[in-house]
Protein backbone atom coordinates (compact mmCIF):
# COMPACT_ATOMS: atom_id res chain seq x y z
CA UNK A 1 0.00 0.00 0.00
CA UNK A 2 1.58 3.79 -1.37
CA UNK A 3 1.04 6.33 1.19
CA UNK A 4 1.10 9.67 -0.79
CA UNK A 5 -1.09 12.20 1.64
CA UNK A 6 -1.09 12.91 4.82
CA UNK A 7 -4.57 13.11 4.93
CA UNK A 8 -6.60 9.49 3.84
CA UNK A 9 -9.43 8.15 3.64
CA UNK A 10 -10.02 4.21 2.26
CA UNK A 11 -11.90 1.03 3.31
CA UNK A 12 -10.70 -1.53 5.92
CA UNK A 13 -11.92 -3.84 8.51
CA UNK A 14 -13.25 -7.26 8.54
CA UNK A 15 -13.67 -8.33 12.27
CA UNK A 16 -16.51 -7.74 15.08
CA UNK A 17 -15.16 -8.71 18.71
CA UNK A 18 -18.43 -7.02 20.86
CA UNK A 19 -21.34 -6.19 20.47
CA UNK A 20 -22.97 -4.33 23.34
CA UNK A 21 -24.88 -1.48 24.67
CA UNK A 22 -23.67 1.60 25.34
CA UNK A 23 -25.54 1.71 28.69
CA UNK A 24 -23.84 -1.48 29.73
CA UNK A 25 -27.45 -3.25 30.23
CA UNK A 26 -27.03 -7.23 30.37
CA UNK A 27 -26.56 -9.29 27.41
CA UNK A 28 -26.87 -12.88 27.21
CA UNK A 29 -23.91 -13.94 24.60
CA UNK A 30 -21.60 -13.67 27.25
CA UNK A 31 -17.85 -13.65 26.44
CA UNK A 32 -18.57 -14.87 22.77
CA UNK A 33 -16.76 -13.10 19.98
CA UNK A 34 -18.05 -15.13 17.22
CA UNK A 35 -20.17 -11.99 15.86
CA UNK A 36 -19.03 -11.44 12.67
CA UNK A 37 -21.93 -12.48 10.02
CA UNK A 38 -20.06 -15.41 8.80
CA UNK A 39 -21.27 -18.96 8.44
CA UNK A 40 -18.10 -20.58 8.32
CA UNK A 41 -14.38 -19.53 9.18
CA UNK A 42 -12.34 -19.86 6.02
CA UNK A 43 -8.28 -20.70 5.88
CA UNK A 44 -7.46 -17.90 4.22
CA UNK A 45 -9.42 -14.37 3.95
CA UNK A 46 -8.78 -10.42 1.78
CA UNK A 47 -9.98 -7.59 3.13
CA UNK A 48 -11.07 -4.33 1.67
CA UNK A 49 -7.30 -3.49 1.36
CA UNK A 50 -6.25 -6.50 -0.25
CA UNK A 51 -4.83 -7.97 3.31
CA UNK A 52 -4.72 -11.66 3.51
CA UNK A 53 -5.66 -13.12 6.43
CA UNK A 54 -4.83 -16.62 7.60
CA UNK A 55 -6.90 -18.65 10.58
CA UNK A 56 -5.04 -19.75 13.30
CA UNK A 57 -5.89 -21.58 16.37
CA UNK A 58 -9.63 -21.25 17.99
CA UNK A 59 -10.03 -17.97 20.21
CA UNK A 60 -9.31 -17.99 23.85
CA UNK A 61 -11.20 -16.06 25.97
CA UNK A 62 -10.33 -15.12 29.40
CA UNK A 63 -12.68 -16.30 32.30
CA UNK A 64 -13.96 -13.96 34.65
CA UNK A 65 -11.57 -15.22 37.15
CA UNK A 66 -8.75 -15.00 34.74
CA UNK A 67 -9.91 -11.13 33.93
CA UNK A 68 -9.56 -10.10 37.14
CA UNK A 69 -6.35 -12.22 37.91
CA UNK A 70 -4.76 -10.09 34.85
CA UNK A 71 -6.06 -7.18 36.49
CA UNK A 72 -4.32 -7.51 39.64
CA UNK A 73 -1.35 -8.81 37.93
CA UNK A 74 -1.12 -5.77 35.68
CA UNK A 75 1.73 -3.62 38.53
CA UNK A 76 3.89 -6.87 38.34
CA UNK A 77 3.48 -6.71 34.16
CA UNK A 78 4.87 -2.48 34.22
CA UNK A 79 7.20 -4.04 36.81
CA UNK A 80 9.01 -6.22 34.27
CA UNK A 81 9.03 -3.75 31.66
CA UNK A 82 10.84 -1.85 33.72
CA UNK A 83 13.22 -4.70 33.48
CA UNK A 84 12.55 -4.55 29.78
CA UNK A 85 13.24 -1.01 29.53
CA UNK A 86 16.25 -1.06 31.83
CA UNK A 87 18.30 -4.07 29.44
CA UNK A 88 17.21 -2.01 26.33
CA UNK A 89 18.74 0.96 27.15
CA UNK A 90 21.55 -0.71 28.24
CA UNK A 91 21.79 -2.01 25.00
CA UNK A 92 20.90 0.68 22.67
CA UNK A 93 17.59 -1.35 21.56
CA UNK A 94 15.60 1.50 23.16
CA UNK A 95 16.80 3.72 20.76
CA UNK A 96 16.12 1.98 17.72
CA UNK A 97 14.60 4.06 15.34
CA UNK A 98 12.34 2.10 12.04
CA UNK A 99 15.23 2.68 9.38
CA UNK A 100 17.60 0.84 11.90
CA UNK A 101 15.66 -2.67 11.56
CA UNK A 102 15.12 -4.90 8.58
CA UNK A 103 12.38 -4.70 6.57
CA UNK A 104 11.75 -8.61 7.45
CA UNK A 105 11.57 -7.30 11.28
CA UNK A 106 9.14 -4.44 10.32
CA UNK A 107 6.78 -6.59 8.32
CA UNK A 108 6.24 -8.93 11.85
CA UNK A 109 5.63 -5.76 13.42
CA UNK A 110 3.15 -4.85 11.27
CA UNK A 111 1.62 -7.71 11.13
CA UNK A 112 -2.42 -7.70 12.74
CA UNK A 113 -3.94 -10.22 14.92
CA UNK A 114 -8.04 -10.15 14.97
CA UNK A 115 -10.71 -13.03 15.57
CA UNK A 116 -13.20 -13.80 13.02
CA UNK A 117 -16.07 -16.87 13.94
CA UNK A 118 -14.42 -17.71 16.73
CA UNK A 119 -11.15 -18.32 15.36
CA UNK A 120 -8.18 -15.66 15.36
CA UNK A 121 -6.81 -14.53 12.23
CA UNK A 122 -3.22 -12.92 11.48
CA UNK A 123 -2.27 -10.49 8.64
CA UNK A 124 0.57 -11.61 6.54
CA UNK A 125 3.42 -9.87 6.31
CA UNK A 126 3.56 -6.81 3.96
CA UNK A 127 7.21 -6.47 2.80
CA UNK A 128 6.27 -3.67 1.02
CA UNK A 129 4.70 -1.43 3.47
CA UNK A 130 7.34 -2.32 5.72
CA UNK A 131 10.03 -0.92 2.99
CA UNK A 132 7.95 1.95 3.45
CA UNK A 133 8.23 2.33 6.95
CA UNK A 134 12.14 1.49 6.39
CA UNK A 135 12.37 4.63 4.12
CA UNK A 136 10.43 7.03 5.94
CA UNK A 137 7.64 7.15 3.91
CA UNK A 138 5.40 7.64 7.58
CA UNK A 139 7.89 10.62 8.67
CA UNK A 140 5.75 13.63 9.12
CA UNK A 141 2.67 11.17 8.18
CA UNK A 142 -0.60 12.31 9.83
CA UNK A 143 -4.48 12.13 9.95
CA UNK A 144 -6.23 15.10 10.47
CA UNK A 145 -8.69 15.75 13.26
CA UNK A 146 -12.72 16.59 12.98
CA UNK A 147 -11.77 20.50 14.01
CA UNK A 148 -9.20 22.41 13.53
CA UNK A 149 -8.53 25.00 16.45
CA UNK A 150 -8.87 28.82 16.66
CA UNK A 151 -5.84 30.23 18.34
CA UNK A 152 -7.61 33.31 19.10
CA UNK A 153 -10.42 31.50 20.92
CA UNK A 154 -10.24 30.19 24.73
CA UNK A 155 -9.62 26.35 24.90
CA UNK A 156 -11.35 24.12 27.62
CA UNK A 157 -7.79 22.40 28.35
CA UNK A 158 -6.25 26.11 29.21
CA UNK A 159 -8.59 25.85 32.83
CA UNK A 160 -6.24 23.29 33.70
CA UNK A 161 -3.12 23.74 35.91
CA UNK A 162 0.18 21.95 34.92
CA UNK A 163 1.26 18.69 36.86
CA UNK A 164 4.32 17.49 38.72
CA UNK A 165 4.64 13.93 39.20
CA UNK A 166 3.75 12.95 42.47
CA UNK A 167 1.58 15.23 43.15
CA UNK A 168 -1.73 15.32 41.58
CA UNK A 169 -2.94 17.30 39.52
CA UNK A 170 -5.37 16.12 37.59
CA UNK A 171 -8.99 17.58 36.87
CA UNK A 172 -12.71 16.04 36.50
CA UNK A 173 -14.46 16.96 33.01
CA UNK A 174 -18.05 17.96 34.14
CA UNK A 175 -17.87 19.26 30.20
CA UNK A 176 -17.84 15.62 29.37
CA UNK A 177 -20.39 16.28 26.17
CA UNK A 178 -17.92 18.82 24.74
CA UNK A 179 -15.39 18.19 22.10
CA UNK A 180 -12.23 16.90 22.82
CA UNK A 181 -13.98 14.94 26.02
CA UNK A 182 -16.68 13.55 24.68
CA UNK A 183 -13.88 11.57 22.17
CA UNK A 184 -12.81 9.82 24.66
CA UNK A 185 -14.60 6.44 24.89
CA UNK A 186 -15.22 4.50 28.10
CA UNK A 187 -14.00 0.60 27.55
CA UNK A 188 -15.71 -1.51 30.02
CA UNK A 189 -16.43 -5.14 30.94
CA UNK A 190 -19.91 -6.07 29.43
CA UNK A 191 -21.53 -5.47 32.28
CA UNK A 192 -20.26 -2.07 32.71
CA UNK A 193 -19.00 -2.77 36.21
CA UNK A 194 -15.57 -2.45 37.80
CA UNK A 195 -12.37 -0.83 36.14
CA UNK A 196 -11.96 -0.20 32.53
CA UNK A 197 -9.79 1.10 30.04
CA UNK A 198 -9.99 4.65 27.56
CA UNK A 199 -10.26 4.69 24.02
CA UNK A 200 -9.86 7.77 21.82
CA UNK A 201 -11.54 8.39 18.61
CA UNK A 202 -9.24 9.29 15.90
CA UNK A 203 -11.02 8.82 12.58
CA UNK A 204 -14.96 8.68 12.18
CA UNK A 205 -15.15 5.24 12.76
CA UNK A 206 -11.77 4.55 14.18
CA UNK A 207 -10.03 4.48 17.73
CA UNK A 208 -6.89 3.72 19.48
CA UNK A 209 -6.30 1.80 22.48
CA UNK A 210 -3.66 -0.53 24.27
CA UNK A 211 -3.55 -4.20 23.43
CA UNK A 212 -4.03 -4.96 27.64
CA UNK A 213 -7.02 -3.71 27.53
CA UNK A 214 -8.29 -6.24 25.19
CA UNK A 215 -5.92 -9.02 25.75
CA UNK A 216 -4.51 -10.34 28.49
CA UNK A 217 -1.03 -12.15 26.17
CA UNK A 218 -2.45 -15.39 25.81
CA UNK A 219 -6.37 -14.83 26.06
CA UNK A 220 -8.95 -12.43 24.85
CA UNK A 221 -11.05 -10.21 27.17
CA UNK A 222 -14.70 -10.94 27.30
CA UNK A 223 -16.36 -8.81 24.79
CA UNK A 224 -16.22 -4.73 26.01
CA UNK A 225 -18.88 -2.28 26.21
CA UNK A 226 -18.29 1.06 25.06
CA UNK A 227 -19.89 4.64 25.24
CA UNK A 228 -18.38 8.39 24.75
CA UNK A 229 -18.25 11.19 26.70
CA UNK A 230 -19.69 9.32 30.03
CA UNK A 231 -19.96 11.20 33.46
CA UNK A 232 -21.60 9.09 36.20
CA UNK A 233 -22.81 12.28 37.80
CA UNK A 234 -24.96 13.50 34.94
CA UNK A 235 -28.73 12.36 35.16
CA UNK A 236 -28.22 10.57 32.15
CA UNK A 237 -24.67 9.68 32.38
CA UNK A 238 -24.49 7.92 28.98
CA UNK A 239 -24.90 11.35 26.62
CA UNK A 240 -25.01 9.78 23.69
CA UNK A 241 -26.98 6.45 24.45
CA UNK A 242 -30.46 8.06 26.13
CA UNK A 243 -33.36 5.95 26.17
CA UNK A 244 -31.64 2.37 25.15
CA UNK A 245 -33.89 -0.33 23.46
CA UNK A 246 -34.38 -3.20 21.55
CA UNK A 247 -35.41 -1.15 18.49
CA UNK A 248 -32.78 1.47 19.31
CA UNK A 249 -30.01 -0.32 21.92
CA UNK A 250 -26.94 1.22 20.72
CA UNK A 251 -24.60 4.28 20.20
CA UNK A 252 -25.35 6.59 18.99
CA UNK A 253 -28.88 6.84 19.35
CA UNK A 254 -30.98 7.42 16.33
CA UNK A 255 -34.45 5.86 15.48
CA UNK A 256 -34.22 7.46 12.26
CA UNK A 257 -32.35 4.46 10.98
CA UNK A 258 -33.51 1.60 11.22
CA UNK A 259 -29.18 0.66 12.13
CA UNK A 260 -27.23 2.15 14.48
CA UNK A 261 -23.65 1.94 15.58
CA UNK A 262 -22.54 -0.63 18.03
CA UNK A 263 -20.40 -3.15 17.36
CA UNK A 264 -16.25 -3.07 16.74
CA UNK A 265 -13.56 -5.09 15.40
CA UNK A 266 -10.55 -4.93 17.10
CA UNK A 267 -6.49 -5.65 15.66
CA UNK A 268 -3.54 -6.25 17.82
CA UNK A 269 0.08 -6.77 17.08
CA UNK A 270 0.69 -10.44 17.09
CA UNK A 271 3.88 -9.64 19.10
CA UNK A 272 1.77 -8.69 22.05
CA UNK A 273 2.21 -11.03 25.11
CA UNK A 274 1.15 -8.71 27.71
CA UNK A 275 4.83 -7.84 28.51
CA UNK A 276 6.36 -6.29 25.84
CA UNK A 277 5.77 -2.19 25.49
CA UNK A 278 6.39 -1.48 21.44
CA UNK A 279 3.33 -3.80 20.90
CA UNK A 280 0.85 -3.06 23.87
CA UNK A 281 -1.31 -0.97 21.43
CA UNK A 282 -4.47 -1.81 19.30
CA UNK A 283 -7.00 -0.23 16.67
CA UNK A 284 -10.59 -0.11 17.11
CA UNK A 285 -12.96 0.02 14.31
CA UNK A 286 -16.94 0.58 15.29
CA UNK A 287 -19.51 -0.74 13.03
CA UNK A 288 -23.22 -0.56 12.83
CA UNK A 289 -25.97 -3.22 14.13
CA UNK A 290 -29.16 -3.87 14.00
CA UNK A 291 -31.65 -5.90 16.43
CA UNK A 292 -32.47 -8.70 14.98
CA UNK A 293 -35.10 -10.42 17.32
CA UNK A 294 -32.77 -12.20 19.53
CA UNK A 295 -29.48 -10.65 19.50
CA UNK A 296 -27.31 -8.09 17.19
CA UNK A 297 -26.48 -8.66 14.39
CA UNK A 298 -22.96 -6.68 12.81
CA UNK A 299 -23.07 -4.75 9.42
CA UNK A 300 -19.00 -4.57 7.45
CA UNK A 301 -21.20 -2.77 4.74
CA UNK A 302 -18.39 0.53 4.54
CA UNK A 303 -19.94 2.00 2.10
CA UNK A 304 -23.56 2.44 3.77
CA UNK A 305 -22.40 3.53 6.93
CA UNK A 306 -23.42 7.37 7.33
CA UNK A 307 -23.86 7.27 11.06
CA UNK A 308 -20.19 6.98 12.46
CA UNK A 309 -19.81 7.48 15.87
CA UNK A 310 -16.86 10.21 14.86
CA UNK A 311 -19.77 12.04 13.33
CA UNK A 312 -21.32 13.08 16.15
CA UNK A 313 -18.72 13.17 18.73
CA UNK A 314 -15.62 13.90 16.67
CA UNK A 315 -11.68 12.75 16.94
CA UNK A 316 -8.36 14.02 17.51
CA UNK A 317 -5.60 14.01 14.57
CA UNK A 318 -2.84 11.48 14.89
CA UNK A 319 0.68 12.49 14.13
CA UNK A 320 4.32 11.07 13.65
CA UNK A 321 5.97 13.40 15.80
CA UNK A 322 9.83 13.53 15.58
CA UNK A 323 11.81 13.09 19.54
CA UNK A 324 12.14 17.34 19.09
CA UNK A 325 8.47 17.89 18.29
CA UNK A 326 7.45 15.68 20.85
CA UNK A 327 9.92 17.11 23.52
CA UNK A 328 8.86 21.18 21.90
CA UNK A 329 9.35 23.23 25.52
CA UNK A 330 6.71 25.29 24.17
CA UNK A 331 3.95 22.52 23.25
CA UNK A 332 1.82 21.55 26.52
CA UNK A 333 1.17 17.23 26.36
CA UNK A 334 -2.27 16.24 27.48
CA UNK A 335 -3.52 13.42 28.92
CA UNK A 336 -7.32 12.44 29.37
CA UNK A 337 -9.17 8.93 30.56
CA UNK A 338 -11.73 7.27 32.87
CA UNK A 339 -9.43 6.43 35.72
CA UNK A 340 -11.19 3.36 37.77
CA UNK A 341 -8.73 3.70 40.93
CA UNK A 342 -8.16 5.99 43.47
CA UNK A 343 -6.71 7.92 44.48
CA UNK A 344 -8.22 10.66 42.51
CA UNK A 345 -8.46 14.72 44.04
CA UNK A 346 -10.79 14.15 46.96
CA UNK A 347 -10.65 10.81 47.33
CA UNK A 348 -13.45 9.34 44.65
CA UNK A 349 -12.89 8.85 41.10
CA UNK A 350 -16.74 8.82 40.41
CA UNK A 351 -16.47 6.51 38.06
CA UNK A 352 -16.75 6.46 35.38
CA UNK A 353 -16.10 10.02 34.48
CA UNK A 354 -13.09 11.78 32.72
CA UNK A 355 -10.32 13.26 34.53
CA UNK A 356 -6.74 14.75 32.63
CA UNK A 357 -4.14 17.46 32.77
CA UNK A 358 -1.69 18.91 30.62
CA UNK A 359 1.93 19.26 31.79
CA UNK A 360 5.09 21.23 30.66
CA UNK A 361 7.13 19.33 28.19
CA UNK A 362 9.92 19.56 30.04
CA UNK A 363 9.14 16.16 31.87
CA UNK A 364 8.43 14.38 28.57
CA UNK A 365 10.69 12.82 26.71
CA UNK A 366 10.87 10.23 23.77
CA UNK A 367 12.38 7.44 22.76
CA UNK A 368 12.30 5.38 19.33
CA UNK A 369 9.45 3.88 20.36
CA UNK A 370 8.14 5.05 24.02
CA UNK A 371 7.39 8.97 25.42
CA UNK A 372 8.67 8.73 29.09
CA UNK A 373 5.72 11.41 30.80
CA UNK A 374 4.65 12.56 33.99
CA UNK A 375 1.25 13.28 33.42
CA UNK A 376 -0.66 11.93 36.46
CA UNK A 377 -2.87 8.98 35.83
CA UNK A 378 -4.16 5.86 37.23
CA UNK A 379 -5.90 2.52 36.55
CA UNK A 380 -8.54 2.95 34.16
CA UNK A 381 -6.85 5.08 31.90
CA UNK A 382 -4.73 3.44 29.96
CA UNK A 383 -5.42 3.35 25.86
CA UNK A 384 -5.67 7.02 26.08
CA UNK A 385 -4.71 9.12 23.60
CA UNK A 386 -1.76 11.49 24.40
CA UNK A 387 -1.55 14.75 22.25
CA UNK A 388 -0.51 18.09 21.54
CA UNK A 389 -1.69 20.87 20.24
CA UNK A 390 0.31 21.55 17.72
CA UNK A 391 0.63 22.75 13.92
CA UNK A 392 1.46 20.15 11.81
CA UNK A 393 0.63 20.46 7.80
CA UNK A 394 -0.22 23.67 7.96
CA UNK A 395 -3.27 23.10 10.34
CA UNK A 396 -3.36 23.74 14.07
CA UNK A 397 -5.39 21.28 16.05
CA UNK A 398 -5.25 18.33 18.43
CA UNK A 399 -2.66 15.39 17.34
CA UNK A 400 -2.63 12.20 19.23
CA UNK A 401 1.18 11.47 19.53
CA UNK A 402 0.89 8.33 21.65
CA UNK A 403 -0.93 5.80 23.53
CA UNK A 404 -0.40 5.83 27.09
CA UNK A 405 0.29 2.14 28.95
CA UNK A 406 0.81 2.93 32.53
CA UNK A 407 3.49 3.40 34.54
CA UNK A 408 6.97 2.37 35.07
CA UNK A 409 9.54 1.80 37.47
CA UNK A 410 13.42 1.67 36.47
CA UNK A 411 16.12 0.77 37.80
CA UNK A 412 18.87 3.03 36.71
CA UNK A 413 22.42 4.15 38.34
CA UNK A 414 23.24 0.99 38.90
CA UNK A 415 26.49 -0.47 41.01
CA UNK A 416 27.83 -3.44 42.22
CA UNK A 417 24.31 -4.07 44.72
CA UNK A 418 22.77 -0.55 44.94
CA UNK A 419 20.22 0.76 42.03
CA UNK A 420 18.26 4.33 42.05
CA UNK A 421 14.69 3.15 41.14
CA UNK A 422 12.77 6.04 39.21
CA UNK A 423 9.19 5.85 38.18
CA UNK A 424 7.54 7.58 35.34
CA UNK A 425 4.75 6.71 33.06
CA UNK A 426 4.85 5.67 29.53
CA UNK A 427 3.07 5.80 26.29
CA UNK A 428 3.55 4.10 22.75
CA UNK A 429 5.16 6.40 20.45
CA UNK A 430 2.96 6.63 17.27
CA UNK A 431 6.23 6.74 15.30
CA UNK A 432 6.41 4.82 11.67
CA UNK A 433 6.05 1.29 12.33
CA UNK A 434 2.39 2.39 14.83
CA UNK A 435 1.48 4.82 11.93
CA UNK A 436 1.44 2.46 9.42
CA UNK A 437 -0.19 -0.47 11.45
CA UNK A 438 -3.10 1.96 12.41
CA UNK A 439 -3.59 2.86 9.10
CA UNK A 440 -3.55 -0.32 7.69
CA UNK A 441 -5.59 -2.10 9.83
CA UNK A 442 -8.55 0.47 9.87
CA UNK A 443 -10.62 2.44 7.40
CA UNK A 444 -9.10 5.39 7.64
Amino acid sequence: MKVSRSWVTGLASLAAIGCHNASFEESDDGPSMNVAPLTTSPLTITDAKGKRWTRGKVAVVATAAEEEAFKRRLPDIMRERGLENARKRATGELDLADSDLSIEAIAEDLRGLTVIGGYEYASEPDYELAAQVKAGAFEAFGIQSSEAIDPDEPLPEEMEGMAVFGLEGRSIRRDNATFPYRAQILLANRHGTGQGCTATMIGPSTAVTAAHCLHTGTAWLSTRSWAPGVDSRDSNQFTYDPTPSEDCPLYPHSCSATRVWGCYSARIPPGYNGAVTSNDYAVLEFQKSWWNGAGFTCDQDYASMNDKPGNTVGWLGLWNETAAEIEDPNVDFYVYGYPGDPPCPGGNCFWPSIWGVGTRPSSVDATSWQIRHYNDTTGGQSGAGTYHMATHNGTYMRWVIGIHQGSIEEEVNCFLWSCDTIEYNVARRVDSTAAAFILDNSSL
